[in-house]
């Protein structure tokens, strides 16, 4: 039997990450696991300093393990803007009744990237507030070598245009069809090799 895959995206607001994850669940079964319906769910407004706010990573967390249990292949639509996020939707350990129950999922790391100039014009096209937004921009954390031998596979693409989207979606089509290979963790540039 197939792992289930576990991807997790990563990318400023308005970067196309609830694209790529409609993209994953339309075209492959994903489920779809996204903090601002969890939000939404909760009655929290994007952008506010909700004291919930908190909460919400180790929510997502919670929910794309739920399907990792269940046999199913989960995307996580979140800015995933610290390494610490990442890495905690990365944990792919379930606790229950004072035990640790680990998982196994094929991880793939998607970073989104987009040009300031578009990533303004979305800013606005949305309605959201450019000066607020500088907050994400500004934070923001990049991902590192590190964690980028830490998954079994990463890829990262730039979405300005229809056309880019496009690309990346034919592109992340023939990275799922691929058959599953595992990092060699002794190897620092960590190969891959068959699981």
């Amino acid at each position: 039997m197939d792992l289930p895959r576990l991807v997790v995206l990563s990318g400023l607001p308005r970067s196309g990450k609830s694209t790529v994850a409609a993209l994953l669940a339309e075209r492959h079964g994903f489920i779809r696991v996204c903090s601002d319906d969890l939000r939404e769910e909760y009655g929290m407004v994007w952008g506010t300093r909700d004291s919930r706010e908190s909460v919400v990573n180790h929510v997502v967390h919670y929910r794309a393990m739920e399907g990792l249990m269940m046999a199913r292949d989960v995307v996580v639509d979140t800015t995933g803007m610290f390494r610490a996020q990442r890495r905690l939707f990365f944990d792919l350990s379930v606790y229950s009744l004072g035990k640790v129950y680990p998982l196994n999922a094929r991880r793939l790391l998607i970073s989104l990237d987009v040009d300031d100039a578009v990533w303004q014009q979305r800013q606005r096209d949305a309605g959201r507030d450019l000066a607020q937004l500088g907050f994400y921009r500004d934070r923001f954390e990049s991902v590192t070598p590190q964690e980028i031998r830490e998954v079994d596979e990463h890829a990262r693409y730039t979405n300005n245009t229809p056309d880019e989207l496009d690309r990346m979606g034919k592109e992340i089509d023939r990275l799922l069809s691929q058959p599953h290979l595992r990092r060699d963790p002794s190897n620092e540039n960590g190969p891959a090799q068959d699981r």
